[in-house]
């Protein structure tokens, strides 16, 4: 052992919840150090996105938004039509690796990670039982509209979530966690976000059922 932190070994136990239960102090410790430029970066694609999950684990969700954007969105800005097997933002010679000029594939499929990251970290969506059997859904709002496809062994989950309100489509076979309760596919499910919410925050913690006209 070099008796140096490890990037690579702090993501992966925020990604797996190895580190609970931090106080939000050390949370936002071990965040700031994935943040920051004194440990060794990670190569490649298939461990930023475990970068930007570790982040929204530990409860930074808008920094681990930004940095998928500014390196995936790197890539387009160096004319990427596919996404790469590693980037460097410094690296001027963006085709080259192990040290050959052409080495690098620039349709790689571990760089795909933003396709599961978006719909959990914006979405909520996040399985719940081993083959999207059961899965949860916890949307935050939207300033604009979101839709999203996720596809599971047994169907599509179709999702749409703006400001307000949300539209969901459970396929058969599975069941959605949502608000403290099941809903079994197949069916669809419409809410308001901000009524959903609040009945879920005033039901566990208050004991009184939120009603739209109430004013305290």
């Amino acid at each position: 052992c070099s008796g140096r932190h490890s990037r690579h070994a702090i993501i992966l136990a925020a990604v797996w919840n190895l580190n609970d239960p931090l106080t939000p102090r050390d949370s936002a410790v071990v965040a700031d150090r994935l943040l920051g430029t004194d440990l060794a970066p990670v190569g490649t694609p298939y461990l930023k996105i475990f970068e930007c999950l570790a982040l929204a684990n530990l409860g930074r969700s808008e920094e681990a938004l930004e940095r998928m954007h500014a390196y995936w969105g790197g890539m387009l800005d160096q004319n990427a039509t596919a996404f790469w097997e590693s980037f460097d933002h410094g690296n001027s010679d963006a085709y080259s690796m192990y040290g050959r000029r052409w080495a690098k594939s620039l349709c790689h499929a571990w760089a795909s990670g933003p396709l599961f990251f978006l719909p959990q970290v914006k979405l909520g969506i996040t399985p719940v039982k081993d083959g999207w059997t059961e899965w949860a859904f916890n949307p935050s709002i939207q300033t604009n509209t979101i839709e999203q496809t996720v596809p599971t062994p047994n169907g599509l989950i179709d999702v749409m979530v703006n400001s307000e309100t949300f539209r969901v489509t459970i396929p058969a076979g599975t069941v959605m966690h949502h608000g403290g309760k099941r809903y079994e596919g197949p069916q669809n499910v419409e809410g308001k976000l901000f009524t959903s919410r609040m009945a879920e925050i005033s039901d566990s913690f208050r004991g009184w059922t939120y009603h739209p006209s109430h004013v305290i």
